[in-house]
């Protein structure tokens, strides 16, 4: 989650106390880093408060929040090595790396907060109604308690158990500022915003969450006992479920009860009038996801039934895979044909902010999947044209009387150059050239070429390689400037440090679509190319800044090689191809999906990147890797 409504001098604080956590690494082996994973910045949480104690310095609370992301570090440590994801050889590790990172938990934070303090004790409590929780929701998970006893009471219980490193951050702001007046508002604020983050991941995640056999509210609701079904045999039941948990009201349920809580935690509002908390930016943006998934649950009741007459029939049955590759790629192709008939709930619920009118992030999303579809349509001889006919037909009819960038549509509801430069591709790979010019008009190549002369350079990429597409003579000029502009701008340290932190390599792969394009022998190519194998994991997979590898940037990495190679670069290394390749295998989730990110419950203040999108490019790069290896002998 962006630091929203955070100063310029908060974020400096911000970043000294990031460097408390960074020092302790040097007082421990190199194998036993107690700098936690993949911490957000929702674990900045005493900056998000801070407003409400007008007396406390900002310096004051460095050590605070250092503490807080330690402590949940080490309880994401605990976690993993709870639920086996720490391999027996590393398990020793493990469990030493977690006790380091409690260590130094309370060793930065204890010269600002004496042994006597009120502080300690509540730290004992938090820490305890955590172990109780886990204790629990293992039982549950593990079958010796049935899930008819998982109780929306159960739930609060196990959920706000959970939650204690938010609880402890409270305790600690009134502890250093002497004042613990707002100790109870806070608690009931941070309590109810964790109660709704779970309910609302329980509704994004409920397939994965039958795999795992863990247990939720919602899945409780129709699921009287822990499933004991494996395979196809449970996808089927799974399935069965999802219309039960729709149409029979269960997820209406509990997003009201997500709502709900949101209101709880908005009366923190009144103890503080007129106060504008920072705070207040991450409820909202639970509030606007919360939101989207009750929209979504809502249209579902509406489009499910007429949706299974109108589907055409889609006959997948996937020749015998021709090695490792192809065995990845049709798992994730099998997942994405059972999201289509399923109408791309995940992803669509998954959206932030969903465009209402239909020209936002639900178009985007579902033209990026078809992108990837249409690789695997072409391997498949044209099995999947009765799919993408359909969803390319659904995509021209998201439009008003005047087309989807009609003339007298407001700046607010057109769809923005990237959502505009996605559909047309999709269009145009769909075999729908004449009726995407019907549909957009010339109004889509007006907007794109606006974009090109007036939005940053990555977003010209994209633009301009499309509008090549359309029309290669009257846009060749043009995208031959934009890459003698992307050529200068590569520059080694400034561009490379910069793209190493803006996300899971996207602006690369724009760029280096269009420079080969135009200009396949840059220097540029093999720039990225370098980067890329220089960034690689040692678990294989890639990722930017310093959380773990995960399946959305792996994916995207390869696909940035992939246009390097079919530009003329030599093949990847094939020892890197290959722990990429055991990277995603052992990331693939129980249904043949990949998650963005490494753990099946993403941080509520974290962007929601859906599964089907991920599994999307998995299934490009895969197939792209395919080839490698077929190319390569």
């Amino acid at each position: 989650m962006p630091l929203t409504g955070l100063t310029a001098d908060i974020r400096k604080e911000i970043e000294a106390s990031t460097a408390l956590v960074e020092a302790v690494r040097a007082h421990w082996p190199a194998d036993i880093d107690p700098r936690p994973d993949g911490v957000s910045s929702y674990l900045d949480l005493p900056y998000f408060l801070l407003p409400a104690f007008p007396r406390l310095p900002s310096e004051a609370i460095r050590p605070l929040t250092a503490f807080a992301r330690l402590m949940h570090g080490a309880i994401l440590q605990h976690d993993r090595i709870a639920d086996g994801d720490s391999s027996p050889p590393r398990a020793g590790e493990a469990a030493m790396r977690l006790m380091a990172m409690q260590f130094e938990a309370c060793h930065v934070l204890y010269p600002s907060i004496p042994a006597h303090a009120p502080f300690w004790e509540r730290l004992r409590r938090d820490l305890a109604e955590y172990a109780h929780a886990f204790v629990e929701e293992r039982r549950f998970a593990q079958g010796q308690r049935s899930w008819r006893e998982y109780t929306e009471e159960v739930a609060r219980r196990i959920v706000l158990g959970k939650s204690g490193v938010a609880r402890t951050v409270a305790a600690g702001l009134v502890e250093l500022a002497g004042d613990d007046g707002l100790l109870a508002p806070l608690l009931e604020a941070l309590d109810a915003f964790h109660f709704a983050s779970r309910m609302c991941d329980d509704l994004l995640d409920w397939r994965e969450d039958a795999f795992r056999r863990t247990p939720s509210l919602l899945l409780a609701r129709v699921l009287p006992e822990r499933p004991t079904q494996q395979g196809a045999e449970l996808e089927a039941e799974l399935d069965r479920l999802g219309r039960e948990l729709y149409q029979g009201g269960h997820a209406a349920h509990v997003v009201g009860l997500a709502l709900s809580a949101l209101d709880t935690a908005n009366r923190l509002r009144e103890v503080l009038p007129g106060l504008q908390l920072p705070w207040y930016s991450l409820t909202e943006a639970l509030r606007r996801r919360c939101l989207a998934v009750q929209e979504h649950i809502q249209r579902l009741a509406v489009e499910h039934v007429p949706r299974a007459r109108q589907l055409p029939s889609v006959e997948l049955e996937l020749p015998e895979p021709e090695g490792r590759w192809q065995r990845v790629a049709w798992e994730a192709l099998r997942f994405l044909v059972r999201q289509w008939h399923l109408g791309f709930g995940e992803m669509r619920a998954a959206a932030q902010e969903p465009d209402r009118e239909g020209a936002g992030s639900d178009v985007r999303s579902r033209a990026l999947v078809l992108d990837a579809l249409c690789d695997a349509d072409t391997l498949l001889g044209g099995r999947l044209r009765g799919l993408l006919d359909y969803e390319a037909r659904t995509l021209l009819g998201r439009r008003g009387p005047g087309g989807l960038l009609e003339r007298g549509a407001s700046e607010a509801s057109r769809p923005d150059a990237e959502t505009v430069t996605q559909l047309a591709r999709t269009l145009l790979r769909t075999g729908h050239r004449t009726q995407a010019q019907q549909a957009l008009g010339t109004l889509m190549e007006e907007a794109l070429a606006a974009s090109a002369s007036g939005l940053p350079d990555v977003e010209q990429a994209a633009s301009l390689h499309t509008l090549w597409l359309l029309n290669p003579e009257r846009y060749a000029a043009r995208l031959q400037q934009c890459a003698e502009q992307l050529e200068q701008q590569l520059e080694p340290e400034r561009f490379w440090q910069e793209l190493s932190r803006s996300g899971p390599y996207s602006r690369a792969h724009a760029r280096l679509r269009l420079l080969s394009t135009v200009r396949p022998a840059s220097p540029a190519m093999r720039r990225l190319r370098e980067f890329l194998l220089e960034s690689q994991r040692d678990d294989g997979g890639w990722n930017t800044g310093s959380g773990p590898s995960d399946a959305l940037s792996t994916a995207l990495a390869l696909l940035i090689l992939s246009v390097a190679h079919e530009a003329g670069e030599a093949p990847p290394e094939t020892d890197l191809a290959t722990r990429a390749l055991g990277f995603l295998e052992a990331a693939r989730g129980a249904e043949g999906a990949w998650s963005a990110r490494p753990l099946p419950k993403a941080n509520a203040e974290a962007i929601q990147i859906s599964r089907t999108l991920t599994s999307a490019l998995v299934l490009q790069a895969a197939l792209s890797c395919q080839r490698w290896a077929t190319s390569s002998g």
